[in-house]
């Protein structure tokens, strides 16, 4: 029996560092929250027209691969059957939560790249469903 890779656990870590995904993030409800929010759906369409779900596994975190067919779970990967096309829309919702971004992903896969922790001059700040602080 094959047995799957253990699911990447370390919310708000720049993924594509050590991992081989394509695209790869992790959703939060508010940016002062420490863990992340799971089963957010990230749509995503690429620069092809192509478009996918990834569901946030119970870190938070969602990544998306590349091999066989069109594949989505609901525990953070998806594996799609080629390379994305950038640049890359992307949208999160969760409990009638839906936020789009604000601009195109347009080379970088690793979400954590632009959306550090703290808003800064080189940092959005995290991927959030809310604005503000938690209640």
């Amino acid at each position: 029996a094959s047995r799957r890779p253990a699911r990447p656990a370390r919310p708000g870590q720049p993924c594509l560092l050590c991992h081989g995904f394509q695209l790869a993030g992790t959703v939060y409800r508010f940016a002062d929250d420490r863990a992340g929010v799971p089963g957010a759906r990230v749509h995503v369409m690429d620069g092809e027209g192509r478009s996918f779900t990834a569901t946030t596994n119970s870190s938070g975190n969602f990544y998306v691969t590349r091999g066989g067919e069109l594949e989505e779970d609901d525990d953070g990967e998806v594996e799609l059957p080629y390379a994305l096309a950038y640049p890359l829309e992307v949208e999160i919702e969760h409990e009638g939560i839906a936020r789009p971004m604000r601009s195109r992903i347009w080379r970088e896969g690793s979400c954590a790249h632009c959306h550090g922790p703290e808003v800064g001059p080189d940092s959005a700040g995290r991927i959030v469903l809310e604005d503000g602080s938690a209640p």
